[in-house]
């Protein structure tokens, strides 16, 4: 997703749903990246909420064989590659997210754990 500029969702039994979730995102968003279990790798900043794309499985785009087929473009600010270092949300007295898109309501900790999100992945 990085090499593309994106960021993706599931929802393949439900693309309506998938659509929906992407496209509620507007210009200037904050976007955290998750791994499930492992925490955020990265952050970045929607440009264009229009250039979402639902691919087909086989696509050449689809790298994850049919799963994560709902594509947003991202400026990405900071990405961390290596899940080992992927930061807990804890850290920064955030919850790990429970669904695949919802607002942080900790402002001034969610912007600590971008900026330790830029530091952190500058030295990758």
């Amino acid at each position: 997703m990085v090499n593309n500029s994106q960021i993706s969702a599931g929802y393949e039994d439900d693309p309506a749903k998938g659509q929906r979730v992407l496209q509620k995102y507007r210009v200037d968003d904050v976007v955290i990246a998750y791994a499930s279990g492992s925490g955020a790798i990265g952050y970045g900043i929607i440009g264009d909420p229009s250039s979402y794309i639902h691919l087909v499985k086989g696509h050449p785009d689809d790298r994850l064989n049919g799963v994560h087929l709902h594509r947003l473009s991202i400026q990405w600010q900071a990405v961390i590659p290596n899940l080992a270092n992927a930061v807990k949300p804890a850290r920064f007295g955030l919850t790990h997210p429970i669904p695949t898109s919802c607002r942080i309501m900790d402002e001034q900790n969610a912007e600590k754990l971008t900026d330790y999100l830029r530091v952190l992945g500058n030295r990758q």
